[in-house]
């Protein structure tokens, strides 16, 4: 007897990069990390596996998307009222929200490095955050490896 193959998915518009990336963190969200491929993810937005590849290069570079994709919806004041420490707690809770949101996910941002321009950018944000506050780049870095990453 033949494998089942997955029901065919009708597609819902062209293919571009976000809507991509939204399909695999709602993947993920549904079947953890390991379990992402480009041919299940592909089956799930009406396409070929070797569709996807168009739009990313690898699959790690998909991978950099969604860790992008999470980074930018952390909810993190990162410019404002408030000392360094205050800011840091709410970055801290800010991650913790992120990780309850997206439990099967959050391993992607948490393992991935950033690579992208808007990763990149977040931590910009954070690391000029800190050293606004007077902190020297050296604790920055020291702060934010063992509270944040």
């Amino acid at each position: 007897m033949a494998p089942k193959r997955p029901a065919k998915v009708k597609r819902d518009g062209p293919l571009n990069p976000a809507r991509i990336t939204d399909a695999a963190l709602k993947y993920i969200d549904a079947h953890g990390l390991e379990a992402l491929s480009t041919r299940k993810l592909g089956a799930t937005l009406g396409v070929e596996g070797m569709a996807l590849y168009t739009h990313f290069p690898s699959k790690d570079a998909l991978r950099d998307s969604g860790a992008e994709k999470l980074a930018l919806e952390l909810d993190a004041p990162l410019a404002g009222k408030g000392g360094w420490q205050d800011r840091s707690r709410q970055i801290a809770r800010a991650y913790r929200a992120l990780a309850r949101r997206h439990p099967k996910a959050y391993l992607l941002f948490a393992m991935r490095r950033f690579a992208t321009p808007g990763a990149l950018e977040f931590l910009d944000r954070i690391f000029a955050m800190l050293l606004e506050g007077g902190m020297s780049p050296r604790k920055a870095v020291e702060l934010y490896r063992s509270v944040l990453h």
